[in-house]
């Protein structure tokens, strides 16, 4: 956790390249948040070379759906919506409501009306993980 956190002072002081490398390390180690945060750098930087190596590991190693649906926001906002809604896949799993409206939406605007519409309705008794709407 100290590893992470340290990373998380690096961003806040606008490193992201020390932050990065920490999480890096941390990562390494098996530390779920930091494979998230590291993979959230990667896709910001545009190298999905460097967010995959993080991603299988991350999905497998993780059991709290908070990182994952984080993950399947950057993987959206980056373009990426097909490797997004696997993400919020596992995340849906987990029982993450917001994981399942943002598949839902991606859902619906690849016009899959039908799977859009079941996710949504398992989003109505769903719970929210993390802080918020990412």
């Amino acid at each position: 956790m100290a590893g992470f956190n340290l990373g998380a002072i690096y961003l806040e002081a606008d490193d992201t390249h020390r932050a990065d490398l920490v999480w890096q390390k941390v990562a390494a180690l098996g530390d779920a948040d930091a494979m998230m945060c590291v993979a959230r750098l990667a896709l910001q930087r545009d190298d999905r070379v460097a967010a995959k190596k993080w991603i299988e590991p991350l999905l497998l190693a993780q059991d709290q759906p908070y990182p994952i649906t984080a993950l399947g926001v950057a993987l959206r906002d980056s373009g990426d919506e097909s490797t997004a809604v696997r993400i919020f896949d596992r995340a849906v799993a987990l029982g993450d409501g917001y994981a399942m409206e943002y598949a839902a939406r991606i859902h619906w605007a690849h016009g899959d009306i039908e799977a859009a519409t079941e996710v949504r309705r398992r989003a109505e008794g769903a719970t929210r993980y993390g802080w918020g709407r990412i």
